[in-house]
């Protein structure tokens, strides 16, 4: 509960993260993206599918701090392009990655296992 009271408080949820050779930190984009919150994330290997940099949140170099203020600073100074963002990033999450699309999605693997 008070994690949502977070970001709901939020204006930007900056998700600093580095290199690893496995998916980490995306727990935290998709939940900030679901309440609606424009997310900025650095860029790795291992990036998911939830961030289209632009369009649902932001991407920037992992070693780049000076672009990564640039961004918070840019986005706390411009309401109309956070809101923007922030629901297209809730609209993103609510239609590709809800549970009832991972259901959907993994009983399609599941049928397509059974024809087999």
């Amino acid at each position: 509960e008070r994690l949502r009271e977070l970001y709901a408080s939020a204006d930007v949820v900056v998700v600093p993260l580095h290199p690893a050779p496995y998916a980490c930190g995306f727990a935290v984009v998709s939940e900030a993206m679901a309440m609606g919150k424009v997310v900025i994330a650095t860029r790795t290997d291992a990036h998911g599918d939830f961030i289209v940099d632009g369009q649902t949140g932001y991407y920037v170099a992992p070693s780049d701090p000076l672009a990564l203020a640039k961004m918070i600073d840019g986005l706390l100074r411009d309401k109309p392009c956070r809101d923007s963002v922030g629901r297209a990033a809730r609209r993103a999450i609510c239609e590709f990655h809800s549970h009832e699309r991972f259901a959907e999605r993994l009983q399609s693997f599941i049928d397509c296992a059974l024809v087999m």
